[in-house]
């Protein structure tokens, strides 16, 4: 579990507005691309502080995806591309995850409880782990080193593995 006092408070705030606005339950959360200007508006507005609130809930879900986007060392920076390959069961996501140095790895758990908690409503957001895992992964590490087709194969390996990751949060949770 990722603790409060170590993660970003634009995150955490952003997460609190997402669930209290019934981003739980908006079809395609994470997913679905919100109007531009208001999410540039918004935007400005975590940075500055004086949020407030939005229209559209796609908005602060694609802003916590842009967060993680524009962070300048993403977070899957810490591990080696082909130690992210090679975790293909849910114990090889737990030994990647633990291999992580902070803060990286608890924002990193603060995002699987995040995704957790969507994907208990995926009867309604129709947000699966394995579809969240697909949206999300491309925001996680940047891809401009890698010629197209790498780039589509590393995702694709940062979604496998994000996917495990979520499925093995899911699982403790649970327990």
């Amino acid at each position: 579990r990722a603790s409060k006092g170590r993660i970003p408070s634009v995150l955490v705030q952003m997460k609190e507005y997402l669930f209290e606005n019934g981003g739980l339950e908006q079809e395609g959360i994470f997913r679905l691309a919100p109007d531009a200007e208001e999410s540039n508006f918004v935007k400005g507005q975590l940075n500055d502080g004086t949020f407030k609130g939005c229209k559209d809930v796609n908005c602060v879900a694609n802003l916590i995806k842009v967060w993680f986007r524009d962070l300048p060392d993403q977070i899957l920076s810490v591990v080696d591309t082909d130690t992210i390959s090679l975790a293909v069961e849910e114990e090889d996501a737990a030994r990647v995850l633990e291999s992580f140095p902070e803060p990286n790895k608890a924002i990193m758990l603060w995002l699987l409880d995040m995704c957790c908690e969507v994907t208990k409503y995926s009867e309604e957001n129709l947000m699966t782990p394995q579809n969240l895992a697909i949206v999300i992964a491309p925001n996680l590490y940047h891809s401009e080193n890698l010629d197209p087709m790498g780039a589509l194969m590393h995702s694709q390996k940062v979604a496998h593995f994000l996917h495990k990751a979520n499925l093995l949060a899911n699982k403790t949770i649970h327990q």
